[in-house]
């Protein structure tokens, strides 16, 4: 009898630690469920963040394009803006020089240097020139056997002015 109640025991003893083993195994069983579910759930997300990480991507490399030709675009305004500069430059030169040219006295009082030394030699003689004309940046005058006037450039000349006798001649250097 003793030993058949220390097999009971012993027996009741198994049964109780084969239950704890029972209901521990089980409630790894539903622990082990949450991970495997939260393992779902993360690897949905990483498959969602890598699709939007790739999309990403991509509109940075559209960026990056629509970047470089920006950056052509505003090279060739930039190479217009200094093109209009030079443009600006050469209108403020063209205006200087035509101001100048205005300021230039009349085509009338205009003496060649070999007609000044024709007559400084005392061999000028008067002559009636009815017409000077300019055509093409240069000064003509009717030439006859009496005429000292001769053609000369007024774009490029020269000109120096100087009082004789009263008379304001201007020289000019051809």
């Amino acid at each position: 009898m003793w030993q058949l109640m220390q097999v009971q025991k012993k027996a009741q003893t198994n049964e109780e630690g084969i239950s704890k083993l029972m209901s521990m195994v089980e409630h790894l069983m539903g622990e082990f469920q949450d991970v495997k579910k939260d393992v779902d759930g993360m690897k949905q997300q990483m498959e969602k963040f890598n699709s939007e990480i790739s999309n990403l991507q991509e509109q940075m490399n559209s960026v990056d394009q629509n970047n470089s030709a920006l950056m052509e675009r505003l090279k060739k305004v930039e190479a217009a803006s200094t093109n209009q500069d030079k443009m600006n430059e050469l209108q403020k030169f063209m205006n200087d020089l035509n101001n100048k040219i205005s300021s230039l006295p009349p085509i009338e009082l205009i003496v060649t240097w070999p007609a000044m030394e024709d007559a400084l030699k005392g061999i000028y003689k008067e002559t009636t020139v009815s017409t000077v004309v300019s055509h093409n940046g240069m000064q003509t005058a009717p030439m006859t056997d009496t005429s000292k006037i001769q053609t000369m450039p007024t774009t490029h000349a020269y000109a120096q002015t100087m009082h004789w006798s009263g008379c304001l001649y201007q020289f000019v250097s051809l």
